[in-house]
């Protein structure tokens, strides 16, 4: 889940260097500098992240309920706190599921977290809130990885050790004995290029001689074609040479070769990414992706790639993907919003994050504990900023209401790429082509998402939300907002009120019969339309009259009117009850009844008496 490989280790030295030279010069405005934290390299654990700054030290944020942010609590943290004791000097970080380590720039490890298995490396099972040392190993070692509850660490001379939880083998010494202080890993003492913990297997990649792994294999996670634990370490079966990167997941694990991507190992969710769900005991290539890759990491139930053009794209579990659903995906896709840019990526339980080429970390997936370091506690779809790596920005406006309007009042959802304060009315204009007199009302909401209602003034055209930047607005590490946002929704307003155009007589006049049509024609296209929108007015001795059909749509109706008994004159008018509306909801004539009456149509002239001839009787 944390791939930390030793061969990337210098490129983050020079990372580091660059980023801390970047940070002296004008990368940021001067208001800014000092709130922003660029970082060099991120760790998704399990429920919490932990990252390193550009000036070597460690912070973490998220699930702390085993002391795991090292801050000397176990405070749940949305936001990313100090650990104690490392804002400098470190050059490396793990996270595991419940408990974190760093390497020093000496070469020490230190650990926190939970320790019921002794992961921590002190010699004892209590947990600590804040780093201890490893026993032996204070200096020496070039990289680390954390897993459920084992511990591993590469040494300057190629050697692996590792400390910790061990029913399944994971800590590769040959037994399944719990282990509080580090122990040699058999067959590896030397020539190891880099390593990573899974959830209960650990793998490494010595030189020369491919990818090996050990521990846990229910689901085939080692692959070597069985599912059968192993205490030492084991080829993984076709693998013996040519890996360029490799990371183990929760129950399963991928690797980066000249021919792609493959995994292997547990797939309910599709976190192999060869189109199914079948467990694989060896290595299946993952589909769209034998190219174009630069680096890979294994969540619990998930998987992710680093683009060789910066992107992402992940598969699995759902909620990880970064593409806006919650939806399971058993084939890679795309990230939103990280095509290019992203330099590093990790992958946890249920999050995912990345690391920017200028130093921001994003985030995305559960966020029940603040795992994703925005500020709040609420899942997302797609990548935010974790507070304080770097400006704030607008995300987002988008329309909430239907769209074209004849509303008195619409709103807008504006979304920030962090939690953020200090939002209200004057952070906001109004662009507008033939609407005159609209403007902001009311601002509501909190952390990255706010409501702004918009009066909608008078007049037809079109209607745009645009934030002004000011300087009020504060992500939660009081960084302002990086930049005004002219990019968003824009409503379409007709308050074109319609009306009846004419009522006219389809039939001739004066007439017998006992119905006749009407044409009602409308200002525009209008619907709604039946018999209770229709009277009738009458004269002379015409009774029973009544509105029997209306058929028809868009701007043109046909009535059918029963003529009664009796003779007169028959006239249809239209009874506004508001129930006849236009396109975007513009009832005839206007709000209120009545207002839309018309009583100005044709007339027909109804004449029923007939004449009686008598027979012509000649005499």
């Amino acid at each position: 889940m944390n791939s930390r490989r030793y061969s990337k280790f210098l490129a983050s030295l020079v990372s580091l260097f660059l980023l801390a030279t970047l940070l002296g010069g004008a990368a940021f405005p001067t208001s800014v500098r000092a709130a922003i934290t660029a970082y060099t390299a991120v760790s998704a654990g399990r429920w919490r992240t932990c990252a390193l700054t550009a000036s070597g030290g460690v912070k973490c944020w998220g699930d702390n309920r085993g002391g795991q942010l090292g801050d000397g609590t176990t405070t749940d943290r949305t936001t990313p706190v100090d650990v104690i004791g490392l804002t400098s000097g470190i050059s490396a970080i793990a996270a595991g599921w419940w408990h974190t380590c760093a390497l020093t720039a000496s070469g020490g490890v230190k650990c926190w977290g939970q320790n019921a298995h002794g992961e921590l490396g002190d010699g004892t099972t209590e947990e600590s809130w804040t780093p201890v040392d490893v026993i032996g190993l204070t200096s020496g070692v070039s990289a680390i990885t954390a897993g459920w509850g084992h511990t591993c660490a590469v040494t300057a001379s190629g050697g692996v050790k590792c400390w910790g939880y061990n029913d399944d083998g994971e800590l590769g010494d040959g037994t399944t004995t719990e282990r509080h202080t580090p122990v040699d890993v058999s067959g590896l003492t030397r020539g190891v290029d880099a390593i990573d913990a899974g959830g209960w297997h650990t793998c490494a990649m010595k030189h020369g001689s491919g990818l090996k792994c050990w521990g846990g294999n229910g689901a085939g996670q080692l692959g070597d074609d069985t599912t059968t634990d192993r205490y030492t370490p084991v080829n993984v079966g076709g693998l013996t040479s040519g890996v360029f990167d490799f990371s183990a997941g929760g129950w399963h694990t991928c690797a980066l070769t000249p021919g792609g991507v493959k995994c292997w190992g547990l797939n309910i969710n599709g976190q192999l990414g060869d189109g199914t769900t079948d467990y694989r005991t060896k290595p299946v290539n993952v589909i769209g992706l034998t190219s174009g890759v630069d680096a890979i990491d294994a969540g619990e139930y998930h998987t992710c790639a680093l683009t060789s053009g910066g992107g992402v794209k992940c598969w699995g579990w759902g909620g990880q993907m970064g593409n806006g659903t919650n939806t399971d995906s058993t084939t890679p896709v795309e990230v939103s919003d990280l095509t290019s840019g992203v330099s590093a990526i990790t992958a946890g339980g249920n999050h995912t994050c990345a690391l920017t080429a200028s130093g921001g970390v994003k985030c995305w997936g559960d966020n029940w504990l603040g795992q994703l370091g925005d500020g709040t506690t609420t899942d997302r779809r797609t990548p935010v900023d974790v507070v304080g790596s770097s400006p704030p920005s607008v995300a987002s406006i988008t329309r909430k209401d239907t769209n074209p309007t004849h509303a008195v009042s619409v709103h807008f959802a504006v979304t920030f790429s962090a939690a953020v304060t200090g939002v209200d009315k004057t952070d906001f204009s109004l662009t507008t082509t033939g609407v005159s007199g609209a403007y902001v009302t009311t601002v509501s909401g909190t952390g990255t998402t706010y409501i702004v209602t918009v009066n909608t003034g008078s007049e037809n055209g079109s209607l745009r939300l645009d934030v002004v930047n000011d300087g009020t607005i504060l992500d939660l590490a009081s960084n302002p907002l990086s930049s005004g946002f002219t990019s968003g929704d824009s409503y379409s307003v007709d308050k074109t009120k319609p009306t009846v155009v004419s009522s006219l007589r389809v039939n001739p006049t004066p007439t017998t019969a006992n119905s006749v049509d009407f044409t009602v024609t409308f200002s525009e296209s209008v619907t709604g339309v039946d018999t209770s929108d229709f009277s009738l007015t009458t004269t002379g001795s015409i009774t029973g009259a009544s509105v029997t059909g209306v058929s028809g749509t868009g701007a043109i109706y046909t009535i059918t009117v029963s003529t009664g008994s009796g003779n007169g004159s028959l006239r249809l008018d239209v009874a506004d009850d508001d129930s006849i509306i236009d396109g975007v909801g513009n009832p005839l004539g206007g709000a209120g009844a009545g207002n839309g009456n018309f009583t100005s149509g044709e007339v027909y002239i109804v004449n029923k008496t007939y004449r009686i001839y008598l027979p012509l009787v000649i005499r």
